[in-house]
């Protein structure tokens, strides 16, 4: 039997086809995200100075390769990475990683909700945030969006999650005018879901911010501008304020300062900010918690115990004896008070 040339041709595209066929699920089937990730971490590593910088570089690395493929081998991956002892759940590498992670998959999603369900808590929900984050980035439109995004059933801290992103988000779009991205906040339908919203869009604007922008400045009378928001937010903006200031000053009296001038029921709450941010600035050390606590220009029991309570509340996010080891550091009955408060799993 004689084969005509248009024959030869065909089988050889045949053999063509099938050798691509092969080689793509080779490929495919030999796909290690976990490699990617490592070869990601060391790059950025070096190549970044912040934590904006830092999620940046990660996405820019790791797109390319993702962005066929569905997140959640990736978070995986990073599972592994943290029950092998290489990566820290706790450190901010790792939150930087899923968030980066989180912002590929939602750039190319074609279903946004799907997306976000292939995430977890790891690394304090950074996957959440940016998969919101990256919807926005991808051109996906958030309000067509906004009565299904974020309905994680029976899991709270999930749904919490994904609303402080979708603030990140919303800051973006607004274009960085602060009220005009709370007004977006306010298209959710539950108070809970704006007030994680907005702690989203402050953090943005004002702090550790996910898109690349300066991040604004705080006003030098901050209670007086949170006064000009209105609720949720003026209340968010109140409870936050003491943390800001002393992350703006690095002064712990007068971060306290800062607090005394804001309504009286948003105070103590003020005051457990900055003992928040005390913990995370000081964590190694259970005196120098103390000493920044105890630095409060009226020597208040009450606002040292606040300061306290935040620090102890922080340290629960990255190690359970943390608390236990601060309250056995402080002197006399203040001391007793906050272990009889741990034990009965309450922080003081």
């Amino acid at each position: 039997m004689k084969f005509k040339p248009v024959h030869i041709l065909v089988f050889l595209l045949a053999v063509c086809i099938t050798a691509i066929s092969v080689n793509f699920f080779v490929l495919k089937k030999n796909f290690d995200p976990k490699d990617l990730i490592l070869d990601a971490f060391s790059f950025c590593s070096s190549n970044s100075s912040n934590r904006t910088e830092s999620i940046l570089c990660v996405r820019k690395f790791l797109e390319k390769d993702m962005a066929k493929n569905d997140i959640g081998p990736f978070i995986v991956s990073v599972d592994d990475m943290i029950s092998s002892g290489e990566l820290s759940p706790t450190s901010a590498e790792c939150h930087n990683i899923v968030h980066a992670i989180g912002q590929v998959g939602g750039m190319y999603s074609q279903n946004i909700n799907e997306t976000i369900l292939q995430c977890s808590s790891l690394c304090t929900y950074g996957c959440f945030h940016g998969v919101v984050e990256g919807f926005v980035m991808g051109g996906g439109d958030l309000f067509k969006e906004i009565s299904s995004l974020c309905r994680i059933e029976n899991n709270r801290l999930f749904e919490s999650a994904c609303y402080h992103g979708l603030g990140h988000g919303f800051a973006s779009i607004a274009d960085y005018d602060i009220k005009k991205a709370f007004s977006f906040c306010d298209l959710l339908s539950a108070e809970g879901q704006r007030i994680n919203c907005g702690f989203g869009v402050f953090m943005e604007l004002y702090g550790m911010g996910s898109f690349a922008h300066a991040p604004l400045e705080w006003p030098e009378n901050i209670p007086e501008f949170c006064q000009t928001l209105t609720d949720p937010y003026s209340f968010i903006c109140h409870i936050s304020a003491g943390s800001q200031e002393y992350s703006r000053s690095q002064d712990t009296a007068k971060a306290f300062g800062t607090c005394q001038s804001v309504p009286q029921e948003t105070f103590s709450r003020c005051n457990i900010g900055i003992g928040r941010i005390v913990y995370h600035l000081f964590k190694d050390s259970e005196l120098k918690i103390i000493e920044a606590c105890q630095n409060n220009r009226n020597n208040s029991e009450d606002v040292f115990l606040d300061c306290i309570r935040g620090a102890v509340d922080a340290s629960y996010d990255f190690n359970s004896e943390k608390g236990l080891e601060i309250c056995r550091s402080i002197n006399g009955e203040l001391g007793l008070k906050c272990l009889e408060a741990l034990e009965r799993g309450q922080v003081p």
